[in-house]
């Protein structure tokens, strides 16, 4: 069972890079400036690392350039996208073909927020 070789000593809490993502600063040198002591004691010891946050992976590209193109970055978005497709063929509203649009809703529904899902979905 390969969970048992995880320990508390392996997750790393990275609090504020939510943050980063929230305001839409997905790269640049504070953000590296951030990652950097965090990321660095684990280059070259690595082989993988869990993006275990939604907002993670749109800051994948700042995270893999301090690991290292050799360490593999997993997150659950493909799966959420299987899931998605998957419950959508069951309501009978999957379309496979033509093009469809985005409508962003948001509780905040503020012309900043809404600017920032834009960003993000076209990251």
């Amino acid at each position: 069972d390969w969970s048992s070789d995880v320990c508390s000593s392996d997750l790393l809490p990275c609090p504020g890079l939510m943050e980063f993502v929230e305001r839409g600063e997905l790269s640049g040198p504070a953000l590296e400036a951030y990652l950097s002591p965090l990321l660095s004691p684990y280059v070259g010891q690595v082989d993988a690392a869990v993006l275990g946050c939604t907002h993670y992976p749109f800051v994948r590209p700042a995270i893999q350039d301090i690991l290292g193109p050799a360490v593999e970055l997993l997150d659950g978005s493909a799966g959420t996208a299987r899931e998605t497709a998957r419950r959508l063929e069951e309501a009978g509203t999957l379309r496979r073909t033509g093009e469809g649009s985005v409508t962003f809703e948001n509780s905040l529904g503020t012309p900043e927020i809404l600017a920032l899902c834009d960003q993000l979905l076209n990251a």
